[in-house]
């Protein structure tokens, strides 16, 4: 007969097996034991033991049982760093970047100059998509690499990978082989993009399930590369992001309708970019809108006459 003790052996081996194993494998186990029901009949009895309640579970096996059954998420995989601010607009680019991932396309390059918001755009693509990535999302800052080896040491350090030095692209191709369906975000890729072929291109050949999103001010000109440019925000975001950014400087800041109109100008003179805009939004705390304005158009005034 099944005894209550012997479910648990059976159940705790297992889960801490599984959890040595990839996130893929983590998944899958997860599936298996949900369709099992196992922690319900555990609960009525129906696997043979006596009932029992969850206060004759030890707390650890309890929540070992419910990420098993599908009652709690897993802990996310990956390093996002935390939204520190919120984010505004952008969904028609975000909705567009989730079709092309679900149409199969695992090389995407978000392309645009400086400060038009395209690494906060693919932190936010991998927040909001983290459950369709079981074997993480991670975020590479490529902002100091000047080599291939710099490129290899800085995804080796965001994947926690120790590399040898013998053939160090071919062990990080099978480390991101190995953890399944991922997401990689290469950020600021512009300045290395000559070795864009020998690590990239590699890793998406030899990394089937893995998608791979880099951020870039010019394309990688790499076989299967989907590019994405990214346009200005629309006005109203673009007002909106100042309001928000003003709002965080001097916490009493609104906008008149005289007001907003002066920070469409604003926002029109500088292109509708997100850095600038959140750059120029904390001037409130000294300037008004008006005489952010005013110097702005100074500055361009500037320019043009040493033309």
């Amino acid at each position: 007969s099944v005894t209550l003790s012997g479910v648990k052996a059976l159940i705790e081996e297992r889960t801490h097996r599984v959890e040595r194993e990839s996130a893929t494998a983590i998944t899958q186990y997860k599936e298996e034991v949900s369709r099992q029901t196992l922690y319900p009949q555990m609960l009525d009895g129906s696997l043979g033991a006596e009932p029992c309640s969850i206060s004759d579970l030890e707390p650890t096996f309890v929540e070992g049982l419910e990420y098993a059954s599908g009652l709690r998420d897993l802990p996310e995989v990956g390093n996002l760093p935390a939204q520190v601010d919120r984010f505004f607009g952008r969904k028609k680019q975000l909705n567009v970047l989730r079709q092309r991932v679900a149409d199969g396309n695992r090389l995407l390059t978000l392309k645009g100059p400086g400060g038009m918001g395209k690494t906060r755009l693919s932190q936010v693509f991998g927040a909001e998509n983290r459950s369709t990535f079981p074997g993480g999302v991670w975020f590479c800052d490529l902002t100091e690499a000047r080599t291939e080896d710099e490129i290899l040491r800085t995804v080796a350090n965001t994947l926690g990978v120790v590399l040898s030095e013998d053939k160090p692209v071919g062990q990080l191709t099978h480390a991101i082989h190995g953890r399944g369906r991922m997401l990689l975000i290469l950020d600021n890729l512009e300045q290395v993009v000559d070795y864009a072929s020998s690590t990239v291109g590699i890793w998406v050949r030899n990394a089937p399930d893995a998608v791979f999103l880099v951020t870039s001010r010019i394309r990688l000109g790499l076989q299967g590369e989907y590019l994405f440019v990214l346009d200005p925000l629309t006005l109203d975001e673009a007002i909106q992001l100042f309001e928000d950014r003003a709002q965080r400087t001097r916490p009493d800041f609104t906008l008149s309708s005289e007001s907003r109109e002066v920070v469409g100008d604003i926002v029109e003179r500088l292109d509708r970019m997100s850095l600038p805009i959140e750059l120029a939004a904390a001037r409130v705390a000294l300037l008004t809108p008006q005489q952010i304005l005013e110097r702005l158009s100074q500055r361009f005034r500037l320019l043009k006459s040493r033309r």
